[in-house]
């Protein structure tokens, strides 16, 4: 019979140190892998999102000459009289909370998406990695 070699249980204990930073390596991999989708999914839902438009239209009359109207012309003209602004479904997406999201001005852009998904914790069933994202907004969830 042969000879197994020579090995010395620091070397067996190297290689199960470089075995351990493999398997990190992979995992680590992997979580980035499944944050970039979740980013990527949530820059395209939010773009999706529908953003409620609070103003009416109204007939206004013409005061003087302008580039676009005769003086005594009637036109229409959009307004907003509440002050309200739409958009709060969309920034829920990356928003902790209802308020955070109504007090937020802005549109969420695809930067505010990958930053939030970078946050997010990711956990494992079984052989899948699952990221879990919530619009907190509360007729988000209905």
């Amino acid at each position: 019979m042969g000879g197994m070699g020579g090995f010395s249980s620091g070397d067996m204990k190297k290689l199960q140190q470089q075995l351990l930073v493999l398997q990190k390596t992979q995992e680590d991999f992997l979580a980035g892998c499944a944050k970039e989708l979740a980013a990527r999914l949530l820059a395209k839902v939010i773009k999706r999102t529908p953003v409620r438009d609070y103003s009416k239209e109204i007939e206004v009359v013409a005061k003087k000459d302008s580039k676009h109207h005769k003086k005594g012309e009637v036109y229409k003209k959009k307004i907003n009289p509440s002050g309200k602004m739409g958009g709060t479904l969309q920034r829920g997406w990356t928003a902790k909370t209802h308020g955070e999201a109504e007090a937020c001005s802005g549109k969420p852009g695809v930067s505010g998406a990958a930053q939030y998904a970078a946050s997010l914790p990711i956990r494992r069933e079984g052989d899948l990695l699952v990221v879990e994202i919530v619009n907190p907004v509360e007729y988000a969830l209905t």
